[in-house]
């Protein structure tokens, strides 16, 4: 792993490197708190060691920036604020740990919250968390060495290429907090595709398919395979009329579009659409509950093809 240090941490800085990089991950350095930001976008780090209470807008900004959703930050404090500080749970950063803390403290907290980003991709299959965690865990141990590779192979639908379910979940409870935070809209949109007759679509189509989502977004959108037939889209900073227009731009690509397997026409779409802050949503779980009744509503009537969840609840 590629780990950014912008702590001075004394004399002991010197050791704490030497500590991680005996460990496998490459160290780099930033002692200039005006450039740290920079340094994170042209180093795209792994993790990074930061210090209170500068480093807190640094954990905050890094959070509220998508493309650094893997990225953990490890804040250092003082003895007396480790123990006594109740702000340490919105501050943003991952985790916090003693400035005294050495190489073996800070890579162990480190690769902790690298696996807890691994979805819980099991657990409907009637594991326990914590089998789960301690398979991929073993999984992990046995190929450190493509650690990248490894993550990504549970993050990624192997289909399409698209977020797979239980990482759009987990992003979509950090975006809430975002969201919550900066009082702004986000919007969830889920996607159900079949044939006209109702069957389903090839893995040629649906990977078509999820070309057309990826064109329709932003850098920031999360685009998803929610299921076998169902797609999802997280809409930070956006509120239910973009989330619609979206949804329609999207429904009329693929009405038109002539797929591999299937005809212009051939594809139904059926969509919902859910807002936080909106209509009690107020967590992660109630903002998809919202989307996947919206979802339902358009599926059983038909019309519109685009429910969203303010009609579905009066």
């Amino acid at each position: 792993m590629q780990i950014l240090i912008t702590v001075p941490m004394g004399t002991d800085r010197t050791e704490v490197i030497r500590g991680l990089e005996a460990r496998g991950h490459r160290v780099a350095v930033c002692d200039d708190p005006s450039r740290t930001i920079d340094r994170i976008e042209s180093t795209r780090p792994d993790a990074v060691v930061l210090d209170a209470p500068d480093g807190e807008a640094v954990a905050g900004w890094i959070k509220d920036h998508t493309e650094f959703y893997s990225t953990v930050t490890i804040l250092l404090v003082d003895r007396d604020r480790f123990e006594g500080d109740e702000r340490l749970d919105r501050i943003g950063a991952d985790d916090v740990a003693l400035t005294s803390a050495g190489a073996g403290e800070l890579a162990m907290r480190i690769e902790r919250h690298r696996r807890a980003a691994i979805p819980n991709v099991l657990a409907d299959a009637g594991a326990t968390r914590i089998d789960v965690q301690e398979a991929v865990d073993r999984f992990i141990m046995r190929h450190r060495d493509r650690e990248e590779e490894v993550l990504a192979l549970f993050l990624t639908d192997p289909d399409t290429g698209l977020h797979n379910r239980a990482y759009f979940k987990t992003k979509m409870s950090e975006e809430i907090k975002r969201a919550d935070r900066h009082d702004v809209p986000l919007s969830a949109v889920l996607i159900k595709l079949a044939t006209a007759d109702g069957g389903r679509l090839t893995p040629m189509t649906s990977k078509e398919i999820a070309s057309v989502l990826l064109l329709e977004s932003r850098d920031i959108d999360v685009v998803g395979r929610y299921d076998d037939c169902d797609f999802s889209l997280l809409l930070p900073n956006t509120p239910v009329d973009g989330a619609v227009q979206v949804a329609q731009r999207i429904g009329e690509r693929i009405a038109t579009r002539e797929f591999t397997d299937h005809a212009p026409g051939e594809v139904r779409v059926r969509v919902g659409v859910a807002t936080f802050p909106m209509d009690g949503v107020r967590r992660a779980g109630d903002l998809i509950e919202r989307a996947q009744r919206a979802l339902l509503q358009a599926e059983t009537y038909g019309r519109p093809e685009i429910c969203i969840w303010e009609a579905t609840a009066k």
